[in-house]
Order: structure tokens, then sequence, then C-alpha cells
């Protein structure tokens, strides 16, 4: 599932006049163009511009670079300011969400290899874990393992499907598949597609998307509530004093 090098230039065009205008979001998206079409060279001086203005995907992408260069201590100091920033962010809890099946089923420090393996097997957890591995380094080969998965309603993989897209500058696509995780009910979800329509301009849809991702996270809350109330009240109290 490629993108048409016509289809790359055209987005490059696209967004040259707002990057050379200051906005550093544009930056990083030429530089994501750039890494798409696999000339980091090219990409590095833009996702400097961008990552020095505080637009984290620059940060992310200057990092890479910095790797591909052989800049060690450069890549880890940006990737850490990349890390930082993206805590704070709706894109940091989803960057949580989605790193949960790799820990929960293969730990901190996931064997590809055995990953891969196991997702050649037919093994669906797996196919979800290595299209997360592989989406910044290889995203087409991600997406070849993603989108199944996402099709198959894995909240997931339509995450990591749609940062794929955004990152090449298909917004359009993008925007597509966070739709369809938040739709899937997915607090998390929710709040990144109301953050993703805020940023594209639609006020309106992205205010409907806050109160239905606060009003699910309200629910989950209250639910989880529940849940601990009742362990609690299943088991043998001690007395503090004793």
């Amino acid at each position: 599932m490629g993108t048409a090098p016509g289809d790359l230039d055209a987005r490059l065009r696209e967004l040259q006049p707002a990057a050379e205008a200051g906005d550093v979001a544009a930056m990083g998206r030429i530089s994501a163009v750039y890494v798409t079409k696999n000339d980091w060279a090219a990409a590095e001086p833009w996702a400097r511009r961008a990552a020095e203005g505080g637009d984290i995907l620059g940060m992310q992408i200057l990092a890479g670079a910095l790797v591909v260069r052989g800049d060690e201590a450069g890549a880890e100091q940006w990737s850490s300011r990349a890390l930082e920033a993206t805590s704070h962010t709706l894109e940091g809890r989803a960057i949580a969400h989605m790193t949960a099946p790799i820990i929960e089923r293969y730990g901190g420090e996931p064997d590809e290899e055995q990953v891969r393996r196991d997702a050649q097997a037919g093994d669906e957890v797996a196919m979800t874990v290595l299209g997360l591995l592989l989406w910044e380094r290889e995203p087409e080969e991600a997406e070849r393992w993603l989108t199944p998965r996402a099709e198959a309603g894995d909240t997931t993989a339509m995450f990591a499907l749609g940062s794929i897209a955004i990152l090449r500058g298909d917004e359009e696509t993008g925007t597509r598949w966070a739709q369809r995780a938040a739709q899937g009910g997915e607090p998390v979800a929710m709040h990144v597609f109301g953050g993703l329509l805020e940023r594209l301009g639609d006020h309106e849809r992205a205010q409907h998307w806050a109160r239905a991702a606060q009003d699910a996270d309200t629910a989950e809350a209250a639910e989880a509530a529940e849940v601990a109330e009742a362990a609690d009240a299943g088991s043998p109290h001690v007395d503090p004093g004793e």
C-alpha cells in the first residue's frame, strides 16, 4: 500500500509555502514526506527547524535522521525531548494505548523475530504487535500487517494506521482511521480524534468528540470503581491495629 512519487511531490509543493512562512507543523510534515521518499538527508534540515520550534513530529524525525547518519548521542537527546513533550499530549495517551499489547504479550523489549514468526503463523495479536514495531521504520510493511487487524475491529491497529497516514501527509486517511477507532467507543480514540479535528479546524465536531470522550472516561472510571468496591467487599478485612 504505497504512495505514488507524484503524490508525494504534490504534497511537498502544498506544504512548502506554510513551512517557509514559519509554520513548524508544516515543516514537520515536509520532513515526514521526505522520510516516506527515503530521503533522510532532505528530511533532516526541515525536521530540525520543526523540532527547534517545538514540533513533536519534527523531534521524532530528527532523532531518526541522526540515527541514520550515526549521531547516536544527538538522536537520544531528541528522542528524549520528543518523549517528554508527547507525554503531555493526547497523542501520549494514544502511544501508551498502542504499546500496551506489546508489553502485555512480549514484555518491554520484544524479540522482533519471534513476533514475526508468531504473526506469520496467524497469531492475531502478534500481527498487531509486529505492525506497531515496524510502523515508524517500515511503514508500508506495517500497513500490510495492521490493515486486516484494523478492518477486523482492532482499535490499536486503527490508531497505528492513522498515525502512519498522517506521518506521510495523508490526513484524509489518517482522520478516517481515527474516526473508526473513536466510533468503536474507546475513550482514548475519542480524545485523539477530537484533538485531530480541532487541529484541522472542525471545532464543532471536535467539541462533540471531546464531550463523548469525557462521558466515556467517566463511565469507565465509575465501572472501575464498582469493580474495585465489589472486590473489596469480597476480601477479608484486616484491622489496622493488628
